[in-house]
């Protein structure tokens, strides 16, 4: 009860940026593991966002589940 109290009254903005922060935390070491994949589907969906946004931030961070991120320079190429 209390939990969902305080999803209730986090803003969905806010709720997207902690989604957003993991996703970049996770794949600070350059891969994102597929368990570390699930975990945050799961932990999104917690938080009444779906695994599209997840997939998105995953994308937009450049980094493949289960795959190295590209080199600064492959990545400007």
């Amino acid at each position: 009860e209390e939990a969902q109290q305080v999803f209730v009254r986090t803003p969905p903005t806010l709720r997207m940026q902690i989604v957003r922060d993991l996703v970049l935390i996770a794949a600070a070491d350059g891969t994102l593991d597929a368990p570390e994949f699930i975990a945050l589907v799961n932990l999104a969906g917690l938080l009444g966002l779906g695994p599209s946004f997840v997939q998105q931030i995953v994308e937009e961070a450049q980094v493949g589940v289960g795959e190295p991120a590209p080199e600064p320079e492959e990545a400007a190429a």
